[in-house]
């Protein structure tokens, strides 16, 4: 497999193991490997299956699971689903709505809102006929992937079928985002982001011993309960999760109207095409047999929250582990109990003490290790309106820029070394403007943010003197940097002897 590094790496990083595979015809075969590959259920041992007879077995065990399942609760299931969320309303004025989706912030803003112009221009907007006959399949790249894991391909849907994804998916997030469900005796919530006051207020009910069970997710990641163990759960494979079964219930339970029916079942049996990325002109055509959703969707996060929608009602009306709900539901789930309370970890975000001794919910210090001194595109050679003349410049004002994404509520110490401009008040990612930092609200010190990470004082220490030398050459190597890179992403540093 051949790799090859596309990400700038332009000031101070931190030493880790991962890999960013090349965008080249043998990594996207591992890729389809990866999209369309059957599960691998474990050994006793703990490691993967490799007899294919069994590796077989154990796929049709799941989707029939689900089938079974859904074909004799499915439609009860859906009436409290609706019971609970009422009914889902569309505006009648879809050109309206469709306006309103291109003026929300988001990364593809610019593209969304062309697109919009083009229909009005073309008329397809009244017919809503915004679809596409083809879907593109490519690479999620760059990306830092682990050491051996296979490249992770996504899905290009154009963006007419973006769109009409956008609009459904605001309307989902406001009748079933941030609202407490209730199936038997489990409570469940999709969280629709990184909000810190209702993250931090179900950490600590997630802690609180109870007699009902509680999942909160959003997308493949969740947080669970059972009572008396807490902990972080994960979907395993969840692009080969979904089946027919599946999507069906969701429709009934989501009461999805009949443009989106159309248009969902148009791009999941489209022609998939697979271009090569050395020879523009070699492309592979391919039709699903069944209907298939692949990462990049806007309705990715949705059928992922469906999945857990289903694992929790099971789980509420029945007296098994979460594992076993989400086997019954033709699910596989990876769990990880939390030994300690800020074990807890929900979109990188675990609870942490302030300095004033408040529980107060932080970005884990692993996003601003894998993030700083990295960028997937060129630095920045203009700052506001003006040409930056050196490149030490512009190099410190990119990763102010990166650094201020992580520090925008919250400051310590010791991570201020990291931002070499402090005047430099715009957030970016992957050179996308997310909007200017606000005054930090809260104070952490480095021990409680490196908590949850079981760190030594001697490790501490030494962290906080390669901090304090840190330059725009400094490529940190450090022990306690190692287990934040294996906990939260399943890395290591590569430490110097």
């Amino acid at each position: 497999m051949r790799k090859r590094r596309h990400i700038n790496e332009f000031s101070t990083r931190f030493a880790h193991t991962g890999v960013v595979l090349e965008n080249d015809p043998r990594n996207l075969e591992f890729g389809l490997h990866r999209l369309f590959a059957c599960r691998v259920p474990t050994r006793a041992d703990g490691s993967n299956e490799t007899d294919p007879d069994l590796i077989r077995e154990y796929e049709e065990t799941l989707r029939f699971n689900i089938t079974t399942l859904l074909m004799a609760n499915g439609e009860r299931w859906s009436s409290l689903v609706r019971e609970q969320i009422g009914d889902m309303h569309f505006d009648l004025d879809r050109e309206e709505a469709i306006k309103v989706v291109t003026q929300q912030k988001h990364s593809k803003q610019k593209m969304r809102l062309n697109e919009y112009l083009k229909t009005l221009e073309s008329g397809s907007i009244v017919t809503f006929n915004l679809g596409s006959k083809y879907v593109d399949i490519k690479c999620k790249y760059p990306e830092i992937a682990k050491p051996g894991k296979n490249i992770r391909l996504i899905i290009d849907c154009r963006m007419g079928r973006s769109l009409i994804g956008s609009l459904y998916m605001s309307s989902l997030k406001h009748h079933l985002g941030d609202r407490e469900l209730i199936f038997g005796r489990c409570r469940f919530i999709f969280i629709t982001g990184p909000k810190t006051d209702i993250l931090m207020q179900y950490f600590h009910e997630l802690a609180r011993p109870s007699n009902m069970k509680l999942l909160v997710v959003f997308s493949d990641d969740a947080c669970f309960s059972d009572g008396e163990n807490y902990g972080n759960a994960d979907i395993s494979s969840c692009d080969v999760t979904h089946t027919d079964a599946h999507y069906d219930w969701t429709e009934k339970a989501f009461q999805f109207p009949e443009f989106i029916k159309v248009h969902l079942t148009e791009q999941q049996l489209s022609k998939h095409v697979i271009v090569n990325p050395h020879d523009k002109t070699e492309k592979i055509h391919c039709k699903p047999r069944r209907r298939k959703q692949q990462s990049g969707s806007t309705y990715t996060t949705l059928w992922n929250v469906a999945l857990w929608l289903s694992i929790a009602i099971y789980w509420g009306e029945n007296d098994c582990t979460l594992t076993e709900a989400a086997f019954a539901c033709g699910t596989v789930i990876t769990l990880d109990n939390a030994r300690k309370f800020q074990d807890l970890q929900f979109l990188k975000f675990s609870p942490t003490l302030d300095i004033t001794n408040t529980w107060r919910a932080v970005m884990n210090p692993g996003v601003l290790f894998r993030m700083s001194g990295r960028m997937k595109n060129d630095i920045p050679a203009r700052y506001k309106g003006r040409r930056l003349k050196s490149f030490q410049e512009r190099c410190d004002i990119a990763q102010s820029q990166l650094v201020n994404g992580y520090l925008q509520y919250f400051s310590c110490p010791e991570f201020e070394h990291l931002r070499p401009r402090k005047d430099v008040t715009e957030i970016y990612t992957d050179d996308f403007k997310i909007r200017d930092i606000q005054s930090n609200h809260h104070q952490f010190t480095l021990y409680e943010l490196m908590r949850r990470y079981d760190p030594t004082l001697a490790e501490l220490h030494q962290l906080s003197e390669q901090l304090k030398l840190c330059t725009r050459h400094t490529i940190v190597y450090n022990p306690l940097v190692s287990r934040v890179f294996m906990k939260d992403y399943g890395l290591e540093t590569p430490l110097l002897t």
